[in-house]
């Protein structure tokens, strides 16, 4: 009887050991199951962060210009040359706001048709050019504030081209350069194109 109970208790504690290993192995499949899908949603949370990013950043852009449009409003085209009286005398008062100097300004005496530098015929009625050469001396931070006002002035006009290059350095070495830039006046003309 004894031993009957004795090979009871060893097959009891032999099936208990068995489960218990069961139950570990299901325990252990079930936690790397559950770290698994864990892990995948994690990744899936960063992926879905780092879009909502893009799209937060895509709005504050969007935001930026529709403000800047708002701000820019609707320009009356000039109809004659004295735009470009305009536009110098708005330049000479942005460069002195912005301690620079105004040392050239020359503004072609020919009113030509409109012609983007970006192609060699058009299409565009009814618009006509007038070229200017300008040249400023300041600091670059002053100089480069000087041309980046002259966009908002609202004369309408196109850069062709801006150069800044170092002009001279003090005795203590702050450097002054010299801007200059070549642009175009625009202005509304019914003959010229028509």
């Amino acid at each position: 009887m004894i031993a009957r109970t004795q090979n009871g208790r060893i097959k009891l504690l032999s099936g208990l050991r068995h489960g218990m290993a069961v139950m570990g192995v299901a325990f252990l499949l079930a936690v790397g199951g559950f770290s698994a899908e864990i892990v995948l949603k994690n990744r899936t949370a960063n992926d879905l962060e780092h879009e909502n990013a893009q799209l937060v950043q895509q709005i504050h852009v969007t935001t930026g210009e529709v403000e800047r449009a708002d701000r820019m409003g609707a320009v009356e085209a000039p109809t004659d040359a004295g735009a470009v009286g305009a536009l110098q005398s708005k330049l000479y008062k942005i460069a002195r706001d912005n301690h620079c100097a105004v040392t050239e300004f020359h503004a072609s005496p020919e009113v030509s048709p409109y012609l983007s530098r970006f192609s060699k015929t058009t299409s565009v009625t009814g618009w006509a050019q007038i070229g200017v050469q300008l040249t400023l001396s300041g600091s670059a931070r002053n100089v480069q504030a000087t041309f980046a006002s002259l966009i908002d002035s609202k004369i309408p006009f196109e850069f062709d081209t801006i150069n800044i290059a170092r002009d001279k350095a003090d005795a203590i070495g702050d450097v002054t350069v010299s801007g200059k830039a070549n642009l175009r006046v625009l202005i509304r003309d019914s003959k010229v194109n028509a």
